[in-house]
């Protein structure tokens, strides 16, 4: 926001926008609903924690499921007369943990975010549901990854349900944007780095405006979602003129 604004752009020759948008940590409904107007444009900068000096030009897909069971029940006592939904939904959750194990970006991984079963101490549940996150690179198909879950899901005798699902992206390193930004930062005597990054982000739908898309913005990824999340005001200033100096070299260079 506040690199746009000091950018030296001339107005009749280029429009910049600065899009606000909702639920990115959610199903992107802002992002989503920005692509159902119809606009047209010629590049995109993301705000995200990236560092004063890192551009990312890659971002993983995003599957997230519920699993749910359901089963007779029966007494804690003797659980070997009884049946267990929770039982049944942690082996299907235990074997799409390790069809789904990387440690690195290039590997699909899986987390377990919920769990809800049981209502009493001394009884087996009768109903069971988890919520499952899986993220895969750039290059592998959703497709084969919906239908390992599908099949683990139904062989554990388990319903699923898809709550959101989004493709992977990758812009490339010579689009405008990506040169324009690296550009910048080297004027402001740093040096850029280029980014892939494990998590989603309204990159991987924006991409559909234009692949001349890149992510950029203050603010350790590391810290994202926890209690030191945070942003020094010098970090915030330089990636503001960074972002300022980017447009304005994606333009030809500042308006006299």
């Amino acid at each position: 926001l506040v690199g746009a604004s000091v950018a030296r752009i001339d107005p009749g020759r280029a429009t910049v926008i600065v899009a606000g948008l909702v639920d990115e940590e959610g199903t992107g409904q802002g992002a989503r609903e920005l692509l159902s107007r119809g606009l047209k444009v010629d590049g995109v900068i993301i705000g995200e924690p990236t560092g004063a000096t890192g551009v990312a030009v890659s971002y993983r897909g995003s599957l997230t499921v519920r699993i749910s069971a359901v089963a007779r029940g029966g007494h804690s006592s003797a659980p070997y007369m009884g049946e267990s939904a929770l039982d049944k939904l942690l082996d299907a959750i235990q074997d799409i943990r390790l069809a789904f194990k990387g440690r690195s970006y290039e590997a699909p991984t899986s987390a377990v975010t919920q769990i809800r079963a049981g209502d009493w101490p001394t009884k087996l549940p009768e109903s069971a549901e988890a919520i499952v996150n899986i993220r895969y690179p750039p290059g592998v198909e959703s497709s084969a990854i919906l239908e390992k879950v599908e099949a683990t899901v139904t062989l554990h005798r388990c319903k699923l349900e898809i709550l959101d699902l989004t493709e992977p992206v990758a812009a490339s390193l010579s689009s405008p944007v990506v040169r324009a930004l690296n550009r910048s930062i080297l004027k402001h005597g740093r040096r850029p780095r280029i980014l892939k990054k494990t998590g989603a982000s309204d990159m991987n739908l924006l991409y559909r405006l234009t692949r001349n898309i890149a992510a950029y913005g203050p603010g350790n990824s590391l810290l994202a979602h926890t209690s030191g999340e945070a942003v020094s005001v010098s970090e915030l200033e330089l990636a503001a003129s960074v972002v300022a100096g980017a447009v304005e070299e994606f333009l030809g260079g500042p308006a006299t």
